[in-house]
């Protein structure tokens, strides 16, 4: 990115200051005809120097002639003014997290300082234009350089970006106010908040490995990978236990240990998110809320299951293309990208495109599905298909506190 290519000079007049130079030229002129229409005043001292008109002069010169020195450092101080440390053009920062922005500007002039400058960013939010607070710099020598950095908190998840640095000069009595305005292209990712979920969100999983669908080998075929190890369960084959490990058990051999393997092209759950928000209505305002606060429930336990060497497949409706579709794994990228669609998700009032998306991948799906509603009392997922069903209260249940970093 090169910030500085696009770069345009904006003049504003000041009124204020324009009215003030004009009354006191006015008075400048009077008193200097003061003599030629009112010689009553004795202007002229007995002695011939200067009398009554050399106060009078100095009242009306000095503030005029500050007026033209205020005009000409507007004119001059923002002439080499320039971005020397730009931005990434893309950043990924998380709602509610506070972050800084940090951009450097130059003075490039090899004889002409900057006085009494004003810094701010022009910004678009989520359809919404918004202006930073302006950071002061006073002085900024000749070939000196200053770091300007802002904080930014996002409240809530999309996508924001700057769309151009403003410097301009405000130097008090000037003609008029000059700025530079620097063409910036920084897009932030707002990513969802995060949660810290109780233990039991990691029981929503159990018991998945032995569901219809499960394959579980002593030796991995093909592409299967072992998972790790668990406690040995009635009903579980003798050739899948590690007897290793079992010997270690404080009560062996009623203590077993037996060993899994699963196919990493398999999902092992299935979390589709309820986006259907009436626009209308009383119910509006909270179902949005419910809304959010499930795309943070889901960022969360996508990325817990994914801590536990789970991969999850992610459903909904309303993203860039009309449905939302990730598949998570234990790599970070996975979750990031997760993030990023769900940053860009948005709710949906038509229900029977909702109903047909999700009947349709619950029609082939093989692993378990975890069902996110913004509705209490739903017993099934869409399709008929049994599921474990989180409601706004069971949900709100799994969820102990707003997480303290990404982990």
């Amino acid at each position: 990115m090169a910030p500085t290519e696009d770069v345009k000079t904006e003049l504003e007049w000041n009124p204020r200051a324009i009215g003030w130079a004009a009354g006191l030229t006015l008075a400048l002129l009077l008193t200097l005809a003061l003599p030629l229409w009112a010689p009553a005043f004795r202007l002229r001292a007995s002695d011939g120097g200067f009398g009554l008109e050399a106060p009078l002069l100095l009242l009306v010169l000095l503030p005029l002639e500050w007026i033209l020195v205020a005009t000409a450092l507007a004119g001059s101080t923002l002439s080499g003014l320039r971005i020397s440390v730009a931005p990434a053009t893309r950043v990924s920062l998380r709602a509610y997290r506070r972050s800084q922005w940090t951009i450097g500007l130059e003075n490039s002039s090899s004889s002409l300082p900057g006085f009494f400058l004003r810094v701010r960013f022009d910004m678009t939010y989520e359809g919404e234009e918004l202006r930073s607070v302006s950071k002061w710099i006073g002085f900024l020598p000749p070939r000196g350089r200053a770091d300007i950095a802002w904080d930014l908190v996002f409240r809530r998840r999309g996508v924001a970006a700057i769309s151009r640095l403003v410097a301009e000069t405000t130097v008090p009595g000037s003609l008029f106010r000059r700025r530079k305005v620097f063409g910036v292209a920084q897009t932030f990712d707002v990513l969802p908040l995060l949660y810290e979920l109780a233990p039991g969100a990691s029981e929503l999983l159990s018991g998945r490995r032995y569901s219809a669908t499960s394959r579980v080998h002593l030796v991995p075929a093909g592409s299967e990978e072992f998972v790790g190890v668990r406690a040995y369960r009635p009903g579980d084959n003798p050739r899948y236990i590690n007897y290793a490990l079992s010997l270690r058990m404080p009560d062996f051999p009623n203590d077993l240990v037996v060993r899994e393997f699963e196919d990493p092209g398999e999902e092992n759950v299935c979390v589709i998110l309820d986006s259907v928000v009436p626009r209308v209505g009383s119910d509006s305002t909270e179902f949005l809320y419910r809304f959010e606060k499930a795309v943070a429930f889901v960022a969360s336990l996508a990325r817990r299951f994914a801590e536990k060497k789970h991969r999850v497949r992610v459903l909904s409706v309303g993203g860039r293309n009309a449905k939302m579709d990730v598949t998570v794994g234990a790599r970070r990228d996975d979750v990031h990208a997760l993030d990023l669609e769900l940053a860009r998700l948005n709710p949906t009032e038509d229900l029977e495109e909702y109903y047909r998306v999700v009947r349709q991948a619950l029609a082939v799906l093989r692993a378990p599905a975890i069902f996110i509603s913004l509705r209490d009392n739903v017993a099934i997922a869409p399709s008929g298909r049994a599921a474990v069903v989180l409601g706004p209260q069971a949900m709100g249940k799994l969820i102990e506190r707003t997480a303290a970093d990404d982990r």
